[in-house]
């Protein structure tokens, strides 16, 4: 009832903003970023990490590195950490109380040692969610897997801090994401146009599965711009992979953000290893003769550098196809 101050890592589709400040509100809702350890100068009640997938290794060198940090920020919970069913993590003496989470599909049976649940059943959009003891159903508004353990997650720690499940049932349907996440600009039978600011494998993926998900038997075109020239060359067999699992693939050119180009590492090296059919090099400047080039039933554009600013184009773009 009393609400949360909350200092998100990106903007809230609600409210339109990423920070939050409730008159006597308790507790602090805070995302917490691992580049440049910077997640290290929290001390939180209660916490979860969602998974530990490898990135920033210009900051850390080493997956073995990103891994201790990420040790090293679990130390320095109070209370309670809820982690995947899946991660292995060697619980300390002293440190907090370990909840595990899983998403299952229905008649999967519960592990033991798994805390929090959302059972998921083919057909239905409706998810069942068990919060420790606490059992309640709800139709999250964002598609995908990913997001069902986002909610979960957010479920669990919202009960630990008092929210009652009445009320949690009603933010899940309600909630409707943050800007540049599954940001869907247009949803028509005959368009449709989602912008995401995905730009590591394992997002990427979850992207495409959630819109495949959302949409399905439709076409669709990817246009992607590869953040870094450090993360394309680490990544690259896992970029060429999940790249390929599009219809069709718009490459854009590497966004160098901080860094200075890398030899041998280019959006031309990184194109060569997609195995697929429908795939185009492309740039800021043509990419919209590109896409006329090709009939887009669902376009996605995706990537964390200056991509945003092809959203109002783009947009204009599928709004045209549609007469």
């Amino acid at each position: 009832e009393e609400g949360c101050h909350a200092f998100l890592g990106g903007i809230d589709s609600r409210t339109g903003t990423n920070y939050l400040s409730r008159n006597g509100a308790r507790w602090y809702v805070v995302e917490a970023d691992e580049f440049d350890r910077s997640f290290h100068h929290l001390e939180p009640t209660c916490a979860a990490i969602t998974n530990l997938e490898p990135d920033h290794l210009d900051i850390y060198g080493t997956p073995e590195a990103f891994r201790a940090a990420f040790e090293q920020f679990g130390r320095q919970v109070k209370d309670t950490l809820l982690l995947p069913a899946e991660l292995a993590w060697a619980a300390t003496a002293g440190g907090p109380a370990i909840e595990r989470f899983a998403v299952l599909e229905h008649g999967q049976s519960v592990p033991d040692d798994v805390h929090h649940v959302a059972h998921l059943t083919e057909g239905q959009e409706d998810v069942k969610f068990q919060v420790g003891e606490v059992h309640f159903s709800a139709r999250p508004a964002l598609p995908g897997r990913h997001n069902v353990a986002n909610v979960l997650v957010a479920a669990a720690l919202a009960i630990h801090a008092g929210a009652r499940p009445k009320q949690v049932a009603r933010a899940v349907a309600e909630f409707h994401g943050v800007h540049r996440r599954m940001d869907v600009h247009l949803d028509t039978p005959d368009a449709v146009y989602i912008d995401d600011y995905a730009h590591h494998p394992t997002e990427l993926e979850a992207l495409l599965s959630a819109v495949r998900e959302r949409w399905p038997h439709r076409h669709i075109t990817l246009v992607f711009q590869p953040h870094l020239y450090s993360r394309t060359r680490d990544f690259g067999e896992e970029f060429a992979r999940v790249l390929g699992l599009a219809d069709r693939l718009l490459l854009l050119p590497i966004y160098p953000a901080r860094e200075a180009p890398i030899p041998g590492v280019d959006a031309q090296w990184l194109f060569d290893n997609i195995s697929s059919p429908h795939k185009h090099l492309s740039t800021s400047d043509s990419i919209f003769g590109d896409l006329k080039a090709c009939s887009a039933d669902v376009l996605v554009t995706a990537g964390a550098g200056d991509i945003d600013r092809l959203v109002p184009q783009a947009l204009q773009h599928m709004q045209r196809r549609r007469t």
